[in-house]
């Protein structure tokens, strides 16, 4: 104990987010973009945006499918959403192998989309950092300390309630900086609480995994399989002499298939073209926190219901589901999702202001520290310059890999790394940026008032060129792709709907920038 309960908390607390604020903020804002991550998607393959396949989507597949593949083993069909107004199948030719797969315009033609990492390189940076199982660990342990963290910050800050209806930006740099982390602290606790929790809970199987390893001899697939009694068959051919026969026609199945639940959301034919055919249609009701989702299992030849499979499990299973669905929001509407994105941003700014605050506390003594040798600037200030570097940068790394989507040639082989490679190396120039200017105004960094006209001047900077790259965004997506143009007059309220959410967060960011260098001078008094 570091002297009384309280004080030991209020050292935790800080220490917690000192070692794990930056990483944490990261996947922190990774997972704010990732509750888009579908649209973000769609929006990175813009020869998507005209192959829309209207209301009869399930024959044109059949269709498409009869002409492509005919003898294939299996075929899929992924049915368009309004999260992705797109039709994609897939057949599988030999067992064992990759099937293969195409996305279909409303004629029936193949349409091939770009390269891309997409949304799904953010999503997969929010859980495990790109670094496969170790990068799941840290995540994990971001996550051990994100709950760490709320709990002694509700401990240390006794009057937080109060707290969050005391703002005063114009105070001193601490106070101000104290009071923001208050004030969206208290505005997100149980959100960030929740999305700390189930992140644990949905990996389980990472964090505890000797029970199924022991059980299944280390075959997870095996172990989910035989809990959640739900799932496709792997694709058989039937015995050569099964007779050849017409395929029953898939729309009608798909109508009766929605008569007890309306979202279908794809269709499986296992053999098609035999008398052995099975047609599976899966269903999910979005607006159910369990998900309830089934598979329906038709006679391929004539069409009939022959069996009915509910995605069940025994109950710990169940909380294992809803937790996963709470936590990566299947269920919502545009509402509830858009309510998800702007808690998670809050929750940045949460953990933002924390970091900032840590150094803006210190800042005097590094002052101090400083004058008496100036030949260490980065010592005393590397917390400021990681500040800028890893907040403003992030913001300024994803602005440039979405830019990067857009001017690297589509036909580009490996573009899809490419992007990935200039979201990282943005990142880290940033960051490196700020380094290099903390460490060529090292004399000015030795008076308070010229110190804090230094950091203020840095943070200016850098939001700035984030909002640039944010405003001129839609102007490089028409210039490259008429993307602007084209959604206008085909009214793709997804493709507007991202430039609109980029244009306001780039407003953000020019307000930021200016709030950092139009500050009075008065507030760069600094109060230890």
């Amino acid at each position: 104990m570091k002297g009384s309960f309280r004080q030991s908390m209020a050292w935790l607390h800080t220490g917690s987010g000192l070692v794990f604020g930056w990483l944490l903020f990261a996947v922190f804002f990774a997972g704010t973009i990732a509750v888009f991550r579908t649209e973000v998607d769609y929006w990175m393959r813009p020869e998507l945006h005209m192959a829309h396949p209207g209301p009869g989507a399930i024959d044109l597949a059949q269709s498409t499918l009869a002409k492509l593949a005919p003898d294939a083993l299996r075929w899929s069909i992924e049915l368009p959403t309004p999260r992705s107004p797109t039709l994609r199948v897939s057949w599988s030719l030999e067992q064992g192998k990759r099937p293969q797969s195409s996305y279909i315009d409303a004629a029936g033609q193949a349409v091939v989309p770009r390269d891309t990492a997409g949304g799904t390189m953010i999503y997969r940076f929010h859980y495990g950092l790109l670094l496969g199982l170790t990068g799941m660990w840290f995540v994990g342990a971001l996550g051990m300390a994100m709950l760490v963290g709320l709990v002694t910050g509700v401990i240390t800050h006794a009057k937080i309630i109060k707290d969050f209806f005391t703002f005063r930006p114009r105070a001193s740099p601490q106070r101000a900086w104290l009071d923001a982390h208050n004030v969206s602290a208290v505005m997100v606790l149980p959100f960030s609480f929740m999305i700390a929790y189930s992140g644990l809970v949905i990996w389980w199987f990472i964090w505890m995994p000797a029970g199924w390893q022991v059980a299944y001899g280390g075959n997870r697939g095996a172990f989910f399989a035989d809990i959640a009694q739900q799932g496709t068959e792997n694709p058989t051919r039937a015995a050569a002499t099964a007779p050849l026969v017409r395929l029953a026609s898939l729309p009608p199945l798909a109508k009766n298939a929605v008569s007890h639940m309306p979202d279908v959301r794809s269709i499986a034919v296992n053999d098609p073209g035999r008398g052995s055919s099975r047609v599976d249609i899966v269903r999910v009701d979005s607006d159910s926190m369990w998900g309830g989702s089934d598979r329906l299992r038709f006679d391929g030849t004539n069409g009939t219901l022959l069996t009915r499979i509910e995605e069940t499990g025994p109950p710990w299973y169940v909380a294992f589901r809803v937790f996963r669905i709470i936590h990566e929001i299947k269920f919502a509407d545009p509402l509830v999702r858009w309510l998800y994105f702007i808690m998670s941003a809050i929750s940045c700014a949460m953990i933002a202001t924390g970091t900032v605050l840590w150094s803006v506390k210190r800042r005097a003594r590094h002052v101090t520290l400083l004058r008496q040798s100036v030949s260490r600037p980065l010592t005393q200030f590397w917390a400021d310059a990681g500040n800028v570097g890893i907040i403003a940068g992030l913001c300024t790394a994803t602005l440039a890999y979405f830019w990067a989507n857009r001017l690297i040639p589509a036909a580009l082989s490996g573009r899809a790394g490419l992007e990935t490679a200039v979201f990282f190396t943005v990142w880290a120039l940033s960051l490196m940026a700020a380094f290099v200017e903390i460490a060529a105004r090292r004399k000015a960094l030795g008076n308070a008032v010229s110190a804090q006209r230094v950091l203020r001047r840095l943070w200016a900077r850098h939001w700035m060129v984030a909002a640039v790259l944010a405003f001129l965004l839609p102007v490089i997506d028409q210039l490259s792709v008429e993307g602007i143009g084209q959604a206008l007059r085909t009214a793709d309220e997804l493709v507007l709907g991202f430039h609109a959410t980029v244009l306001i967060a780039g407003s953000a960011m020019a307000a930021a920038a200016w709030i950092s260098s139009r500050s009075p001078e008065g507030r760069a008094s600094l109060r230890r």
